[in-house]
């Protein structure tokens, strides 16, 4: 079913250019297709609804892994605009047949990079939008007649809870997600002396913290410090090469905690200073404590950040930049 709507961005004559919107659940990480294509849509952009049941999702994946998800029929100017990760491309079935896809790749790592360069070949894409810096100067290199595009991650800032302060959130530690085990070990034991609230996965138990993403982010926003690492950091061997900027972050920064640990270069850059405040190699207890007596101090730079996010981190900013960079083409 094709949502119609007047597009009120400049295009190429003639291009018939939709967003492929996904009815299906939303979870913490289909949170970042669900809201590009929002944005996509208040720009002007036509939806194209696909019911992603359970089955047709399986039967999507089936088709994609045996690279049968490829263009069949003449496409004109027919685009589609959709976001894909983890080297698959099951998300652009059927539309892909008939539509030349324009991606937006997320969670695109080094050990996947042939994989991609197969699926971006294969799909004859001429346009791609990567959340990731590295991953777009490699196939800049590695495909020269690819228009590849920085475009970062991002967040709808209206999903957080973030006005407590820092001073009166009752969780003091948060660790979500991946944990840097080296860290985490060194922090454990003297947070849990001192009384410190600290809340975190157990070890491999594979378990969510929080059983709904609204749980986890009103649980974000009684939070005073988020350990936010990258995963090149936390888990090299399935990273490789690529540093970049990923959900925790912004979550963090949208729900107003102190984010300690360390920043990838590319949230540095978007935000023009370094949001996050670096947690100590030699001594990380320590440092944690000596920030947790002290909240008050780091309010004004939790301000700051959340602040910059609302002008650089939505949904709304990147879709913007997407359409512009497709006009100038």
């Amino acid at each position: 079913m094709l949502t119609q709507a007047q597009p009120n961005f400049p295009l190429a004559p003639n291009t018939d250019l939709v967003v492929m919107w996904d009815d299906g659940d939303h979870d913490s990480l289909s949170l970042l297709q669900h809201g590009l294509q929002k944005a996509l849509v208040s720009f002007g952009v036509p939806a194209v609804h696909r019911a992603r049941t359970s089955s047709t999702r399986l039967f999507a994946r089936a088709l994609g892994k045996a690279e049968m998800i490829r263009p069949l029929f003449p496409r004109g100017n027919r685009k589609s605009l959709t976001v894909l990760s983890w080297a698959s491309d099951a998300r652009m079935f059927p539309d892909s047949y008939w539509r030349e896809p324009v991606p937006w790749i997320f969670d695109c790592w080094e050990p996947q990079f042939a994989k991609w360069e197969r699926l971006l070949r294969r799909h004859r894409v001429a346009t791609a939008f990567f959340s990731s810096k590295t991953a777009t100067k490699h196939f800049s290199r590695r495909i020269p007649q690819l228009k590849s595009y920085w475009i970062p991650e991002a967040c709808d800032p209206t999903l957080f809870t973030w006005q407590k302060p820092l001073t009166s959130r009752a969780i003091a530690v948060l660790e979500l997600g991946r944990k840097w085990s080296r860290i985490h070990e060194r922090i454990r034991g003297p947070l849990e002396r001192a009384g410190v609230r600290h809340v975190h996965s157990g070890p491999g138990d594979g378990k969510a913290l929080f059983p709904e993403v609204s749980a986890m982010y009103e649980a974000l926003g009684d939070t005073a410090v988020m350990i936010c690492y990258p995963r090149s950091v936390t888990h090299p061997e399935s990273a490789g090469a690529v540093e970049t900027l990923t959900q925790r972050y912004l979550e963090a920064i949208g729900s107003g905690c102190l984010a300690m640990g360390k920043a990838p270069a590319e949230l540095v850059e978007l935000f023009g200073f370094d949001p996050v405040l670096r947690l100590s190699d030699e001594d990380p207890a320590e440092h944690l404590l000596s920030v947790l007596r002290d909240l008050a101090r780091h309010q004004e730079h939790v301000d700051r950040a959340r602040a910059r996010l609302l002008e650089v981190g939505t949904f709304s900013a990147r879709a913007k930049e997407m359409l512009g960079l497709l006009a100038g083409e």
